[in-house]
């Protein structure tokens, strides 16, 4: 790689970060929504992470650095193998069944399985934005109190924040401070609550662990879509980013689960062939080279700078990394052919629940 390559790279990767660090910084600074300010806590670990990773250096007060770890690897978990995610999430479902079961006032109610043991997030059109077995499994709040939930985000964010902040303003010393336009589609959250052991909400033809997988999935990427996506324009690339990684964990997660059903369900065929052409569509999408560069911050493929110069441009959005790889195809282009692909996961787990029964309210 050419000196001019490297410092094309170079900046153009800096340019990206300081974009992402804008944004976020933005957003923690605007909203302030509870529910908001837990679901967000990943995607500022994600950034602060992979800041750390690309710039080799120790941000992160090491008292937090492996929770914070792990709460960014949380985005991650559906690309494990089936049986790492079944076991955490029905080990999170166990928990939570335990410590509001524990609440109950009289101990011969405590089999009648009357308790919830979980709260999902709406929006005011009863899509699913969210619940609250996957921010206590992400976030690791079991056991603790309303209250210790409440100190413990707020701390984990403040954290996270001030490193936003920090970088903010290293790079304001240098570069100048893009102008980040915030919508004002402020989120508004609603909220049901079911009881996983007689969960009509459910698909009754397959066990706890494929709803939980599924719920969690949908609750990921209509955060994104529902929550996030409006925030911003279309052009700023960190939503880009943002909706690609939930989106292409969102398939791993139903690559696997497709492939468990297939070995465990005899009444299952219907479901596979709706996910086979979800998973086909998805195998045009995900390139390796073009994956390596929104999972971390490098546009390096096997230390060379993966835009070549034929496509290289620094007023496209990206620089030209959407044309290297998809054969010339533009970044508007590329961005719905993503958001496509979470519409048809979303609409495939959405048919799977029965939202007849769910009664929102107002959080």
């Amino acid at each position: 790689m050419s000196e001019i390559q490297d410092t094309q790279c170079k900046i153009c990767t800096v340019l990206l970060i300081q974009n992402d660090c804008e944004t976020l910084k933005k957003m923690i600074l605007n909203i302030h929504d509870p529910i908001f300010c837990m679901e967000i806590i990943p995607y500022l670990a994600l950034f602060c992470r992979s800041f750390q990773e690309y710039c080799n250096m120790n941000l992160i007060n090491k008292d937090v650095d492996s929770e914070i770890y792990d709460i960014r690897n949380s985005i991650k978990i559906y690309g494990e193998r089936y049986g790492k995610s079944k076991k955490e999430f029905l080990e999170s479902d166990r928990k939570q069944d335990d410590e509001f079961r524990d609440g109950l006032r009289f101990d011969f109610t405590k089999n009648l399985n009357i308790h919830f043991n979980l709260g999902i997030y709406f929006d005011e059109n009863k899509r699913i934005v969210g619940n609250t077995q996957l921010i206590a499994n992400t976030l690791n709040m079991h056991g603790l109190t309303k209250r210790e939930r409440q100190e413990k985000s707020f701390n984990l964010g403040c954290h996270l924040a001030s490193i936003i902040g920090s970088v903010s303003n290293g790079l304001s010393d240098s570069l100048p401070v893009p102008n980040i336009i915030l919508k004002e589609n402020i989120p508004v959250f609603y909220y049901d609550d079911f009881n996983t052991n007689r969960n009509v909400f459910f698909n009754p033809i397959f066990s706890k662990d494929i709803n939980l997988l599924m719920l969690h999935i949908l609750s990921s990427i209509n955060f994104v879509k529902y929550v996030l996506t409006p925030l911003l324009v279309e052009e700023n690339v960190w939503i880009f980013r943002i909706n690609y990684i939930v989106i292409y964990h969102a398939y791993l997660g139903l690559k696997k689960m497709k492939m468990h059903i297939e070995n465990n369900y005899t009444d299952g065929i219907e479901m596979i062939s709706r996910l086979n052409s979800i998973l086909e569509y998805g195998e045009t999408l995900f390139l390796s080279k073009f994956r390596n560069c929104m999972m971390h911050y490098d546009l390096k493929n096997n230390g060379v700078f993966v835009i070549t110069e034929d496509n290289f441009d620094e007023k496209k959005l990206l620089y030209g990394l959407i044309e290297e790889c998809f054969n010339g195809e533009i970044y508007k282009s590329y961005f719905e052919k993503i958001i496509d692909m979470g519409e048809q996961i979303e609409n495939f787990i959405t048919q799977q629940f029965n939202f007849d029964i769910v009664s929102l309210k107002k959080f």
